[in-house]
């Protein structure tokens, strides 16, 4: 990485900027405006990325963060819209129908994609501390070869990984060949659902190195996705604001993966501490093998072979339902999407 730095710094010559004013350029920076966006954008990913995680989600600190919340939103809307000489979001973007119509289509599918992203991620989690156990897309490639491991958990996340870049990469020759991207995001959804479906059946075996194609395949669909929707959103807007709106739709994006996040990891973790409870049912200590078998994988090990059998189908049922009402939620984007992308725009 340093070098990579200092490279760049010794060779990389950009270009003069010419002084071009703009009618639409800063007069001056919206401090009171700025600061409220911050406070109403960083307190619900504190509180979502704190409960349930570092405090139960019933803990007063999480509360109130999610209680201010709609303050500092209304008081970013006020200062901006009615005090600010040169607001952060012009009005032209709030009152744009298209433009609201993009974010919320573009929303659920980086809700989706972050269930695969997060869950992946837990993977190495899983490996390094068994203490810090989450429900996750790790732990089910974790518990699927259980008595078998095949040491291939490590690379599922490089595997997704690559494929988002490479995605993106597609998706910029599609649009750049074609100069459409309506029927290339609707195809991109429909393949999104077939994987999540079969993800959903344990027809895909993501321990086995043989299906890493498919988790490549799986995050190009992410990369694909984004650029789509990328593009599709800037063919709303002049030239001049593309790059605020870009802005907000990175913001928009980091929002709704979050939110993706602890709703996944809250659901998930009901579930499986539901089926734990039912399949557990009148076995002596069935509270304390529960507990410990969500902290801890290993301790499973030391469970008679029965009882292991009953865990690990509870966390491998959980993640496979998940998957399926992911692939559900697709297919109502799909639906959505079909009517609605994006109204105006030239796809």
């Amino acid at each position: 990485m340093a070098f990579t730095v200092i490279v760049l710094f010794t060779t990389l010559r950009l270009p003069e900027s010419k002084d071009q004013s703009s009618p639409h350029a800063a007069k001056r920076i919206e401090f009171p405006s700025a600061a409220l966006l911050l406070l109403a954008v960083g307190a619900p990913l504190f509180a979502i990325n704190l409960g349930g995680q570092v405090f139960p989600w019933s803990h007063p600190l999480v509360i109130v963060l999610l209680s201010i919340t709609p303050l500092f939103v209304a008081g970013f809307y006020y200062v901006d819209t009615r005090i600010a000489i040169t607001p952060i979001v012009p009005r032209r973007f709030i009152f744009n129908r298209n433009v609201a119509i993009a974010l919320a289509c573009t929303l659920p599918m980086k809700f989706v994609f972050d269930q695969v992203g997060t869950q992946l991620r837990a993977s190495r989690v899983a490996e390094v501390d068994r203490t810090q156990l989450r429900y996750s897309f790790g732990t089910y490639v974790a518990v699927r070869p259980f008595t078998n491991p095949t040491g291939f958990s490590d690379w599922a996340l490089t595997c997704f990984y690559l494929g988002g870049p490479l995605g993106t990469v597609f998706a910029g020759l599609l649009v750049n060949r074609y100069r459409r991207f309506k029927p290339f995001l609707q195809l991109n959804i429909l393949a999104d659902i077939v994987i999540y479906a079969c993800f959903s059946a344990g027809w895909i075996k993501p321990e086995k190195p043989v299906y890493a194609p498919i988790l490549v395949f799986t995050g190009a669909c992410e990369g694909v996705s984004e650029g789509l929707w990328l593009v599709a959103l800037l063919s709303l807007v002049d030239d001049k604001d593309q790059p605020l709106l870009y802005a907000f739709f990175d913001l928009a994006l980091s929002i709704a993966g979050d939110l993706g996040i602890a709703i996944s990891l809250a659901t998930e973790g009901s579930l499986v501490k539901s089926r734990l409870a039912s399949g557990l049912s009148g076995t002596l200590n069935a509270d304390e093998i529960i507990r410990r078998s969500l902290e801890d994988l290993e301790y499973i090990r030391q469970l008679p072979p029965k009882v292991q059998t009953v865990i690990l189908e509870a966390f491998t049922s959980s993640v496979e339902v998940a998957f399926g009402t992911l692939s559900l939620l697709l297919g109502r984007q799909r639906s959505n999407g079909h009517r609605h992308i994006v109204p105006g725009a030239s796809g």
